[in-house]
């Protein structure tokens, strides 16, 4: 039987190996933006980021924290990264169908850590809103897992920012798009 030690140790060299290949992962990812002139948020800073909150959680290294919030802050920089190379507005965001779930999880686990400032939470409620907001437009109900993804996200991010003027409509749609999967 695997013990938790021998899981964390998995665990540790698939992070290794994340950061090993970050650059090389954001270069391909940026060479197929541009060369489809499309936008696909990179999964590649979001899955470091869980990775590290999960060490910080873990072990209260406090450098873990500080590399998940600027894991989680790069897509804060994605939009000036694109602008003009694609011929289109880019907005802050992460994958909505995925990402927005991790994103906040990582976020969650380092929220008090001491690290994450005022600024940087009013950062994440903007690109957690830009990110839901595709849910909306295509809200895709009934008895499935996308469904129950998209309704995760958003009942998640209505936990994690109540005060934000969209939390009631982040919950509430949630919830319907939930309902039928129960």
């Amino acid at each position: 039987m695997t013990t938790k030690r021998e899981y964390l140790e998995f665990i540790r060299k698939y992070y290794e190996r994340i950061v090993k290949d970050f650059d090389k992962q954001m270069n391909e990812w940026l060479e197929r933006a541009v060369e489809t002139k499309t936008f696909d948020p990179p999964m590649a800073p979001v899955t470091r980021a869980v990775l590290e909150s999960l060490f910080y959680s873990i072990t209260s290294d406090i450098k873990y924290a500080e590399e998940s919030r600027e894991s989680l802050l790069i897509y804060s920089k994605l939009p000036g990264i694109l602008s003009g190379k694609i011929g289109r507005k880019v907005y802050p965001v992460v994958n909505w169908f995925n990402g927005v779930t991790l994103f906040l999880f990582a976020y969650e686990l380092i929220k008090d850590s001491g690290v994450v400032k005022a600024d940087d939470v009013e950062e994440f409620k903007r690109i957690v809103d830009h990110s839901l907001e595709p849910i909306f437009a295509f809200p895709e109900w009934g008895p499935h897992n996308r469904a129950i993804k998209r309704g995760l996200a958003l009942t998640y991010a209505a936990k994690m920012f109540p005060e934000h003027p969209r939390a009631h409509l982040w919950s509430k749609l949630g919830n319907i798009l939930v309902e039928a999967s129960l």
